[in-house]
């Protein structure tokens, strides 16, 4: 068990104390060095294909994975965005300051590159197998869209040609609650919004377009 937070880490021991053979580690698991995943694992003597490997850091979980080359654990269980559709490959920057999360999409793509094969879901967790060990589950169809049954309703982004952004749906925020409607997600301001091919344009608002679009361009 392995534990970044030292306040959480005291809950974890306290959660174990009584469990004699749990290895509990105070670290934040890394991309590389003595902080990855494999040479934090190197020093405990769990076997190299060990059975379950569970990993739910809220952003990383693609590079932790991908960054192991030495251990191939039997079953992984990895953590997923759960709002972003199943069609999508998104895998967040490697970075521990950004947690975004990562697409099921790209799990799974990696998992395949690794020699593993989707098996099931939670609604935010994929479980994969070696893929010697795939046939045992008799699966004939392990797309996401079979196995991944609580897929949610996900709203999609459309242009308008005046440069405005509708949502297909309205929905809410599952972290915090909030609602989202569906005008309010907007790269350009109101006023600056015309359809490009429209003879009812002023020259004041041509004038207005093209100091706005020359802004946006500097900030890009």
């Amino acid at each position: 068990m392995i534990e970044a937070s030292t306040k959480k880490y005291k809950e974890l021991e306290a959660n174990y104390s009584e469990v004699g053979n749990a290895i509990l580690v105070n670290k934040k698991i890394s991309f590389e060095g003595e902080d990855r995943l494999d040479s934090v694992l190197g020093q405990t003597e769990i076997p190299n294909d060990f059975d379950l490997l569970s990993i739910d850091v809220d952003g990383n979980d693609y590079h932790i994975w991908d960054s192991m080359i030495l251990y191939k654990p039997k079953i992984v269980l990895v953590e997923f965005n759960f709002t972003i559709p199943s069609d999508i490959s998104y895998v967040q920057k490697r970075d521990f300051d950004t947690n975004h999360g990562n697409s099921l999409l790209a799990l799974v793509n990696l998992g395949k590159q690794k020699g593993y094969e989707l098996v099931t879901t939670t609604e935010c967790n994929g479980f994969f197998v070696r893929k010697e060990y795939f046939h045992l589950f008799e699966i004939e169809d392990n797309s996401i869209d079979t196995l991944w049954d609580t897929q949610g309703e996900t709203p999609r982004v459309m242009q308008m040609y005046d440069g405005t952004l509708v949502l297909s749906s309205d929905f809410r925020m599952p972290w915090n609650g909030w609602k989202v409607g569906k005008l309010d997600l907007q790269k350009v301001p109101k006023f600056a919004r015309q359809f490009g091919d429209s003879t009812d344009v002023s020259f004041f608002k041509k004038v207005l377009l093209l100091d706005y679009n020359r802004i946006i361009k500097m900030r890009e």
